[in-house]
């Protein structure tokens, strides 16, 4: 019995299950909606960095540290420590 349920179930244009025009009758845009957002999280996301590139130290992103915190191959450190460039 089972069997003869899914075939009327069939999706042809112009029948009780038509979906030509789409599953549902009125549709609009959405996404317009989170544009503003989508946009206003990409400028703050450029003016952090590029605040960030101005006022720090990219390098320190990627050098490693040694055992006192201190950055290595990095002259000016956080600490104060002495430049560990020619270690």
């Amino acid at each position: 019995s089972g069997g003869e349920d899914e075939g009327s179930k069939e999706f042809k244009t112009g029948g009780e299950n038509d979906l030509s025009s789409g599953p549902v009758q009125t549709r609009h845009c959405t996404d317009i909606l989170c544009l503003p957002l989508f946009v206003a999280a990409q400028v703050v996301f450029v003016v952090v960095t590029v605040i960030g590139m101005a006022d720090g130290d990219p390098s320190k992103l990627y050098k490693p540290r040694d055992f006192r915190g201190s950055y290595c191959g990095v002259e000016a450190n956080w600490n104060e420590c002495p430049a560990t460039s020619s270690q």
